[in-house]
């Protein structure tokens, strides 16, 4: 057997990659993301520490982090049942009662996303199901809830620094 090659620490470097307000990605020259393995596989590869996020790569003993610039929703619900959310990742959020949900100014919906500590927009099937649970909610109740999880209504979302304004 032979020796494993001695892993490097990794390269840091600020990319040229760039998520916009509506959640699509951008390469260098403006070139849109498009082809869907790609993005899964920068999605799954997503990262956060004090500088930002970014994506972590590693090729042999060679490991890099490269920042992303960061304006929308990094990842996206694709679907939802009423214990769990599943995003485009492939990771799932419980549904619990300290989830947070909130609706921006234009009625777009995001939950909060823990891993990255960002907010996770909503793929257009999940929006118009979403939609669909909180609109019954309000015909019971009153008010906006996703599964007995309430909905707070928001100015803007921080995808930065995952904070929101009201």
């Amino acid at each position: 057997m032979g020796q494993q090659p001695p892993a490097f620490p990794p390269r840091e470097e600020f990319t040229d990659i760039r998520v916009e307000n509506d959640g699509s990605w951008y390469a260098k020259g403006g070139k849109k993301i498009i082809n869907r393995d790609i993005l899964k596989y920068f999605k799954q590869g997503l990262h956060r520490d004090k500088k930002g996020i970014y994506i972590y790569n590693e090729f042999g003993p060679f490991r890099e982090k490269g920042y992303i610039k960061v304006f929308g929703p990094v990842v996206q619900v694709a679907d939802f049942d009423s214990k769990n959310i599943y995003l485009d990742n492939d990771d799932t959020i419980t549904l619990e009662p300290s989830l947070k949900i909130v609706m921006d100014s234009k009625d777009r919906p995001f939950v909060y996303y823990e891993p990255l500590q960002t907010w996770a927009g909503f793929l257009r099937g999940a929006f118009f199901r979403f939609m669909d649970v909180i609109g019954h909610s309000v015909e019971e109740t009153g008010e906006r809830r996703f599964y007995n999880i309430p909905v707070q209504q928001v100015q803007s979302v921080d995808f930065q620094n995952g904070l929101f304004s009201q």
